[in-house]
């Protein structure tokens, strides 16, 4: 008898123990996701001043050569309004529409005037001052209805209502039926000596 020898595992992969919840024959199913990189630093060292270091208009011409054009900006200057000429209103042109064109065929010409005021001279009488006619005296009169007020019993009704009195048969009763029962049709109609004669 010998002792038990230990087993030799090897573990090459994963065990069963997957998770394929999310995973299709084409790779995992889960949407896009990006991710946002932070800012490369430039390698470039640059050891040349930057562009407000210079001061181009201090140096002077050199070589006798002609300085770059230099600009500046200005405010907004004041415009000058001269009224040299006479306006469109001060010429005196003889129309080209109205009748003074012989050639031309005159159209109506129309002017606004301005509002003028109401005169309050009352020439004819208003509505209010015709007499009221009655129409009734002249023409087919009208109905006239009157509305009256609710009439209040002077007293009380001592007898019984009619509920209390009694129903009686006094015309002719409604007919009334009967459900029977269904007869077999093997039973004949009875018949007496009577019906045979």
């Amino acid at each position: 008898m010998q002792a038990r020898t230990g087993l030799k595992t090897y573990v090459i992969g994963p065990g069963p123990h997957y998770n394929i919840r999310n995973l299709t024959k084409s790779g995992p199913d889960n949407p896009p996701a990006y991710t946002i990189r932070g800012r490369e630093i430039s390698k470039l060292q640059e050891f040349a001043p930057g562009p407000g270091a210079y001061s181009p208009e201090l140096c002077p011409p050199m070589n006798h050569s002609r300085r770059a054009p230099a600009y500046s900006m200005k405010s907004r200057g004041v415009t000058k309004i001269l009224d040299e000429g006479p306006g469109p209103n001060s010429y005196s042109l003889p129309t080209c529409i109205g009748p003074k064109v012989p050639d031309k065929v005159a159209k109506g010409a129309f002017s606004i005037a301005h509002y003028h005021e109401i005169r309050k001279e009352i020439i004819s009488p208003g509505p209010a001052a015709y007499i009221n006619i009655d129409y009734n005296m002249i023409k087919r009169r009208s109905p006239a209805y009157s509305l009256k007020g609710r009439y209040i019993l002077s007293e009380k009704y001592r007898s019984p209502a009619p509920i209390f009195y009694p129903l009686y048969d006094t015309q002719k009763r409604s007919p009334m039926y009967s459900f029977g029962i269904k007869h077999s049709e093997c039973t004949e109609i009875p018949m007496t000596q009577l019906d045979e004669d």
